[in-house]
């Protein structure tokens, strides 16, 4: 199967992130994802949500954008922050910030091949993520085949 990319931009609302959820599940399918690496990444991006829709700057949309070729794919997901975002929404204290964004880089690390977390004073604003599937059977089991 050859490469391809799907951005999906969401707003940044609870009820909202089961499409994210839903459009990286078909994504996974296409590349022929089996059905713990399929779950794996729906925990992710359920992780990944929820950490950038609870943090210090409000975020007004979330865009997530998938990307794959040669058995890997490249998941990132960022925080449009709002125009006031410059006015921190009070969440957590400095401490609290630094222990939530540690526990989901641990829990997004056993879910994927390698995950980072890009953060500024206000919080987290991008998690990127890559996972490995089997080039040779992508989208095998998508087609029926």
């Amino acid at each position: 199967m050859t490469g391809g990319v799907v951005e999906l931009t969401i707003p940044a609302r609870d009820d909202m992130l089961l499409i994210a959820r839903m459009t990286l599940s078909g994504v996974c399918a296409r590349c022929g994802f089996g059905l713990d690496m399929l779950e794996d990444a729906r925990i992710a991006a359920d992780e990944a949500c929820y950490c950038l829709t609870h943090q210090r700057a409000a975020a007004d949309a979330l865009r997530m954008t998938c990307s794959w070729d040669r058995g890997r794919l490249a998941i990132a997901f960022e925080s449009i922050r709002a125009e006031n975002a410059d006015d921190p929404v009070q969440t957590a204290s400095l401490g609290e910030d630094a222990q939530s964004e540690a526990l989901a880089k641990g829990i997004l690390e056993t879910l994927a091949a390698s995950a980072r977390l890009h953060s500024d004073e206000r919080g987290v604003y991008a998690i990127h993520m890559e996972m490995d599937y089997n080039a040779g059977d992508a989208g095998e089991a998508y087609r029926g085949g």
